[in-house]
């Protein structure tokens, strides 16, 4: 099993956002985004209605990322 540190990767994902020349790749950038916070929830076990409160947890010191994905919810085990 491989290890990844998606809260890095989440906080990364968003700073390299935030770069004026990476404008053209915001989509892009932002489908990433989705995929490492929908692998964090499974790589947790984080049931559906528990998505905004983990997110609440983990990434505290990310208000960006909680904001985005407050009501945004993923259902990975369908």
């Amino acid at each position: 099993m491989y290890y990844y540190n998606y809260i890095r990767l989440i906080e990364e994902l968003y700073a390299v956002m935030q770069i004026p020349d990476c404008k053209p790749y915001e989509q892009t950038l932002r489908t990433m985004l989705d995929e490492c916070v929908m692998h964090f929830f499974e790589a947790h076990n984080v049931p559906y209605e528990r998505q905004g409160e983990f997110l609440s947890v983990m990434l505290y010191d990310c208000p960006k990322a909680l904001a985005d994905y407050k009501t945004k919810k993923f259902d990975y085990k369908g």
